[in-house]
Parts: structure tokens; sequence; C-alpha cells
């Protein structure tokens, strides 16, 4: 979205979410991962993250070990810089997963 392009994020936001998405995407009947990256603006205000994967939404043992602290550090940095101005949500399908993190702005 050309309006999301003059909005700035701290560093390390997007990375754990490609890499979960990666990490466990599950190849199609061609034997690709789908991963998708959508910034939007939906408001001057706000900024909002998806990445989906191809795959549905259940536990299984990745290719590699999860040290499980991707997401919590995610969390720890939402905190930081956006307290009580964010959302991380998931939405599941029967052929996707989906991360949509939704970032406000500060009142001025």
């Amino acid at each position: 979205d050309p309006t999301a392009e003059t909005q700035s994020i701290p560093p390390l936001l997007i990375q754990p979410l490609l890499e979960n998405a990666l990490k466990y995407a599950e190849p199609n009947e061609s034997d690709h991962r789908i991963v998708a990256a959508t910034i939007t603006a939906p408001t001057s205000d706000t900024l909002s993250i998806t990445i989906s994967n191809t795959g549905p939404w259940e536990r299984r043992a990745p290719a590699r070990p999860s040290t499980r602290v991707g997401l919590k550090n995610l969390r720890d940095r939402l905190t930081r810089y956006y307290p009580d101005r964010h959302e991380l949500t998931f939405e599941k399908t029967a052929a996707s997963v989906s991360a949509t993190l939704t970032l406000r702005a500060e009142a001025k």
C-alpha cells in the first residue's frame, strides 16, 4: 500500500512473524510453501501488517527445533514501543494461517 510507505516501525517487528510463517508453512501440491506479506495504512494513524502462509493451524514438529522465544520477544517489543496501541491476531482457515499486527501511532 503506497500510503504505508512513509510510515516506519521499530526493528524486528516483522521478522518473527516471517520466520514463523516460513518455519510452519505446509507445502502445497507442487511442494511449494507460500508466504505473503501485506502492509496497509487503513487510517492515517494506523498500520496493518499481515503475514500469511499456506497450511493448516496445527502443531507439528518443525524442521528445526523451536526456541519458543520469537513471539514472546515480539510481544515484549510491542509492549515497549506501542503500549496499549497494538493488536496481534491470528486467523486460520483450512488452507492458510495469517498473523495480523495492527499498530496505532501515539496521540499528538
